[in-house]
Protein backbone atom coordinates (compact mmCIF):
# COMPACT_ATOMS: atom_id res chain seq x y z
CA UNK A 1 0.00 0.00 0.00
CA UNK A 2 1.55 3.70 -0.97
CA UNK A 3 1.29 6.00 1.52
CA UNK A 4 0.56 9.47 0.41
CA UNK A 5 -0.76 11.69 3.07
CA UNK A 6 1.25 13.86 3.36
CA UNK A 7 2.54 14.42 -0.55
CA UNK A 8 1.36 18.00 -0.68
CA UNK A 9 3.52 18.55 2.35
CA UNK A 10 6.38 16.65 0.85
CA UNK A 11 6.17 19.02 -2.80
CA UNK A 12 5.77 21.99 -0.67
CA UNK A 13 9.58 20.85 1.05
CA UNK A 14 10.97 19.93 -1.81
CA UNK A 15 10.12 23.21 -3.32
CA UNK A 16 11.12 25.65 -0.86
CA UNK A 17 14.24 23.82 -0.78
CA UNK A 18 14.75 24.01 -4.51
CA UNK A 19 14.16 27.98 -4.39
CA UNK A 20 16.43 28.51 -1.40
CA UNK A 21 19.18 26.70 -2.82
CA UNK A 22 19.33 26.72 -6.87
CA UNK A 23 19.27 29.59 -9.31
CA UNK A 24 16.38 30.31 -11.62
CA UNK A 25 17.44 30.17 -15.51
CA UNK A 26 16.01 31.27 -18.56
CA UNK A 27 14.82 28.14 -20.49
CA UNK A 28 13.68 28.82 -24.44
CA UNK A 29 10.71 26.93 -26.02
CA UNK A 30 12.40 23.87 -28.14
CA UNK A 31 10.56 21.19 -29.57
CA UNK A 32 7.20 19.79 -28.39
CA UNK A 33 7.38 16.41 -27.15
CA UNK A 34 5.15 16.20 -24.45
CA UNK A 35 6.02 12.88 -23.62
CA UNK A 36 8.04 13.23 -20.21
CA UNK A 37 10.77 11.52 -21.86
CA UNK A 38 13.23 14.56 -20.88
CA UNK A 39 16.18 12.61 -20.25
CA UNK A 40 15.88 11.11 -23.62
CA UNK A 41 14.93 13.86 -25.14
CA UNK A 42 17.36 15.44 -24.30
CA UNK A 43 20.31 13.00 -24.70
CA UNK A 44 18.98 12.82 -28.42
CA UNK A 45 19.22 16.11 -29.14
CA UNK A 46 22.62 16.91 -27.16
CA UNK A 47 24.03 13.52 -29.52
CA UNK A 48 22.64 14.70 -32.45
CA UNK A 49 23.94 18.38 -32.08
CA UNK A 50 27.17 16.95 -30.53
CA UNK A 51 26.64 19.58 -27.36
CA UNK A 52 29.39 18.89 -25.14
CA UNK A 53 26.89 18.58 -21.94
CA UNK A 54 23.21 18.99 -20.73
CA UNK A 55 21.54 20.50 -18.18
CA UNK A 56 20.31 18.94 -15.05
CA UNK A 57 16.97 21.51 -13.81
CA UNK A 58 14.00 21.21 -11.76
CA UNK A 59 11.22 23.08 -12.85
CA UNK A 60 8.28 24.07 -10.72
CA UNK A 61 4.41 24.24 -11.82
CA UNK A 62 2.46 25.55 -9.04
CA UNK A 63 3.78 23.03 -5.99
CA UNK A 64 4.85 20.83 -7.96
CA UNK A 65 8.84 20.90 -8.49
CA UNK A 66 9.93 18.32 -10.94
CA UNK A 67 13.09 16.81 -12.17
CA UNK A 68 13.63 17.70 -15.57
CA UNK A 69 16.62 17.47 -18.14
CA UNK A 70 17.25 20.55 -21.24
CA UNK A 71 19.44 21.12 -23.79
CA UNK A 72 22.49 23.97 -23.35
CA UNK A 73 24.12 25.18 -26.81
CA UNK A 74 26.78 27.28 -25.30
CA UNK A 75 24.34 30.37 -25.04
CA UNK A 76 21.15 29.19 -24.21
CA UNK A 77 18.92 26.47 -22.60
CA UNK A 78 16.29 24.56 -24.80
CA UNK A 79 13.42 22.68 -23.83
CA UNK A 80 12.97 20.26 -25.97
CA UNK A 81 10.20 18.05 -24.26
CA UNK A 82 7.68 20.81 -22.96
CA UNK A 83 8.19 23.20 -26.09
CA UNK A 84 5.94 26.08 -25.73
CA UNK A 85 5.02 25.02 -22.12
CA UNK A 86 8.34 25.84 -21.16
CA UNK A 87 7.03 29.32 -20.75
CA UNK A 88 4.26 28.84 -18.37
CA UNK A 89 7.22 27.43 -15.61
CA UNK A 90 10.04 28.54 -13.74
CA UNK A 91 13.50 26.46 -13.82
CA UNK A 92 15.97 26.23 -11.05
CA UNK A 93 19.49 25.02 -12.38
CA UNK A 94 20.83 21.85 -10.43
CA UNK A 95 24.03 20.36 -12.41
CA UNK A 96 26.18 20.03 -15.63
CA UNK A 97 25.35 16.26 -17.12
CA UNK A 98 29.02 16.26 -19.24
CA UNK A 99 28.63 14.32 -22.82
CA UNK A 100 30.50 11.60 -20.99
CA UNK A 101 27.37 10.67 -18.53
CA UNK A 102 24.56 10.71 -20.88
CA UNK A 103 24.03 7.61 -21.35
CA UNK A 104 24.05 7.02 -17.53
CA UNK A 105 20.95 9.82 -17.28
CA UNK A 106 18.68 7.01 -16.02
CA UNK A 107 20.80 6.66 -13.08
CA UNK A 108 21.64 10.40 -12.70
CA UNK A 109 17.82 11.10 -12.51
CA UNK A 110 17.41 8.35 -10.04
CA UNK A 111 20.37 10.15 -7.94
CA UNK A 112 19.11 13.66 -7.84
CA UNK A 113 15.02 12.03 -6.71
CA UNK A 114 17.08 10.35 -3.73
CA UNK A 115 19.10 13.47 -2.85
CA UNK A 116 15.82 15.81 -2.86
CA UNK A 117 13.99 12.81 -0.94
CA UNK A 118 16.79 13.16 1.37
CA UNK A 119 15.84 16.83 2.00
CA UNK A 120 12.00 16.09 3.06
CA UNK A 121 11.47 16.18 7.18
CA UNK A 122 11.60 12.52 8.61
CA UNK A 123 7.71 12.59 9.02
CA UNK A 124 7.24 13.70 6.06
CA UNK A 125 9.45 11.31 4.60
CA UNK A 126 7.63 8.34 6.42
CA UNK A 127 3.92 9.87 5.53
CA UNK A 128 4.48 10.49 1.48
CA UNK A 129 5.84 8.06 -1.03
CA UNK A 130 8.57 10.74 -2.26
CA UNK A 131 11.45 8.71 -0.11
CA UNK A 132 15.10 9.44 0.04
Amino acid sequence: MKITYNNDIARKEIKTYILANYNKIEVKAGKCRYNFRCHNNSVHEAKRHKHKKIALVVYVDGDYPIVHFVNYNKKRFTDNTLGEFATQVDYYFIKWIKDEDMWDIFTIFDAIRQELGKQLSWWVRLSSDYRG
